[in-house]
């Protein structure tokens, strides 16, 4: 979908700001949302394409004012509104500071083992595909000119532009259907596709930069 989230190329936002030895967290609680957000994976049931995209669809000015960690912890009052884990009300009164009273939602409380298998966990996209490639390694090709209302990583710089496939990954999770509630995984064939700075930016970029993108099948087309 398009919205404030997907700024590549766009101007105006000033210089990255590198902070020299940054912390993992700023403040505790950052932590604690961190841990919140492992904790209630299960509990929530969504995939991480569902994940994104409901950090995607906050109101514009939700995502310049908030700091990562509170758009973070603005997701779980999401998921938990949905999923009847809390009431409209008993998310509101949190954000307001009020502790609410103890529901009738079980939950199994996680251990240390639990915990460090949240981490160690390999979660792989890939998935088998029959299909055979649509595109060569070493193929010209062009992003598709698409403005889908769901998840895509497909960005907007990209789209129209054209790029050279230089890697073929195989079938893999397709984030625009894996976004859905409930979720298909649906595997597409991954490309690696190079565009050139000054296809994306145009003439007054460096002619020896170049940027590669991870696109599905589906986001590319011949020209």
């Amino acid at each position: 979908m398009n919205g404030l989230h997907d700024v590549g190329g766009m101007h105006g936002f000033g210089p990255i700001e590198i902070e020299r030895d940054e912390p993992v967290f700023h403040e505790r609680w950052e932590g604690r949302v961190f841990a919140m957000a492992l904790a209630m994976g299960k509990h929530f049931g969504i995939t991480l394409d569902r994940s994104r995209f409901l950090m995607e669809s906050v109101p514009p000015y939700d995502r310049v004012a908030l700091s990562y960690y509170e758009r973070w912890a603005n997701r779980l009052f999401q998921v938990a509104e949905m999923r009847s884990i809390v009431s409209a009300s008993e998310a509101a009164g949190c954000r307001a500071g009020v502790t609410p009273e103890a529901g009738g939602v079980s939950a199994t409380a996680l251990t240390k083992d639990d915990v460090g298998g949240l981490f160690n966990t390999i979660r792989s996209s890939c998935r088998p595909i029959s299909a055979p490639a649509v595109f060569a390694i070493g193929e010209t090709v062009r992003a598709k000119v698409m403005n889908p209302k769901g998840h895509t990583r497909l960005p907007r710089y990209a789209r129209g532009k054209l790029g050279v496939v230089i890697a073929d990954h195989g079938g893999h999770v397709f984030p625009d259907t894996n976004a859905l509630d409930p979720p298909r995984e649906d595997p597409r064939r991954l490309y690696t596709v190079k565009f050139a700075a000054t296809e994306l930016w145009g003439a007054e970029s460096n002619p020896r930069d170049s940027v590669c993108l991870d696109l599905w099948e589906p986001y590319l087309e011949r020209p």
